[in-house]
Formats: structure tokens, C-alpha cells, sequence
């Protein structure tokens, strides 16, 4: 299995390191936690931009195995921006599981919330189940 932590772009590497370690331990190391500024640097130029990058992050297929790119998307934060939102949403509608990371539990993502959406860096908000 592998998480997709969808950390705010300006997210110290090291902080969002420690918040996979922890969902990591928290789920008895069974997936893999990969951060979203790793990804986004391997794969963000070839899926074609900000449109690309939301869908393959969603909904891509790894090309040798067949497998989803990813199984889940992990927020770290109730309010996105507007690439998370971007990926969440389309995350939601192909019925990929979202989860928010809150306090040491995965609280399960139903819906996101428009607040601003002039606001590119935080117009958007997570509706999860608590």
C-alpha cells in the first residue's frame, strides 16, 4: 500500500518526514509513506502541470505494475490550497480514500468545503468524519 501525504508546499521536508513516520507506526509500518514534494519533483514536469498533476495524483497507474500510483491521499492540514484541493477532489470522485491526520488518528475525508476560492493557499477546507 502506498500513501500519498499531501503536505502544504511550504512544508519543511523534515516536518512532513516526521508526520509519515508517525501514520507509518501508527499502521504498524505497513505502507509506504511517500511526501508530496518528492513526488511532486519526480513527477509533477512530466504529467503536463497543475491539471496533470492533480489527476495522476488521483487516479494515476503505475505503467509496470498496474497498480494505483497511489492507494490513499493523507492531509496533513483541514484548510488546502488549491493544488491539495485540486487533488482531493478528484481523489473523492474516483472514490479513492482520503483521510485527514489529526492527533495521532486517520479521520476519514467525505467532502471539501470552499471557503475562498480566490484564496489559492487556504480557500479550501476538509469535511471528515470525527
Amino acid at each position: 500500500m502506498k500513501l500519498f501525504l499531501a503536505s502544504p508546499k511550504g512544508m519543511e521536508d523534515g516536518v512532513a518526514q516526521h508526520i509519515a513516520d508517525e501514520i507509518k507506526a501508527f499502521l504498524h509500518n505497513e505502507p509506504t509513506v511517500v511526501l508530496a514534494s518528492q513526488e511532486f519533483k519526480t513527477h509533477f514536469a512530466s504529467v503536463g502541470g497543475w491539471t496533470g498533476w492533480g489527476e495522476f495524483v488521483a487516479s494515476g497507474i503505475n505503467s509496470y505494475t498496474r497498480e494505483p500510483a497511489y492507494n490513499a491521499i493523507v492531509c496533513v492540514e483541514p484548510t488546502l490550497g488549491k493544488g491539495t484541493a485540486e487533488i482531493v477532489e478528484k481523489a473523492l470522485a474516483y472514490k479513492k480514500k482520503v483521510f485527514y491526520w489529526k492527533g495521532g488518528s486517520l479521520l476519514t475525508v467525505i467532502d471539501l468545503k470552499v471557503l475562498d476560492s480566490e484564496n489559492w493557499f487556504g480557500g479550501w477546507s476538509l469535511v471528515y468524519l470525527h
